[in-house]
């Protein structure tokens, strides 16, 4: 049975390391001025509007924003995982 618990441990360790590890990488997209900045944790850092945009643009072009910067997150990740970089942790 402690085993077991320490194995657990175990597994909740990597995967902090690893989350810890992939929220230090960083993916941008801009278009038009607008800028989107997400983690490897595919989180919203930070988001960068011209005040020139109108609400009918920002409402068109957003969602394609962070769509593309999640893509590019799991893009990035499948990369460091196929040059050994990170690895998921074992069961």
């Amino acid at each position: 049975m402690f085993s077991k618990l320490k194995q657990f441990n175990d597994l909740r360790h990597q995967a902090h390391d690893l989350q810890r590890l992939l929220g230090a990488e960083r993916v941008t997209v801009e278009r038009q001025g607008v800028t989107v900045v997400v983690d490897g944790n595919q989180q919203v850092i930070s988001l960068s509007i011209p005040p020139e945009l109108g609400p009918a643009t920002l409402e068109q072009m957003l969602p394609g924003m962070f769509n593309d910067a999640t893509a590019k997150v799991q893009q990035l990740i499948a990369q460091k995982m196929q040059r050994g970089e990170i690895s998921l942790p074992q069961f």
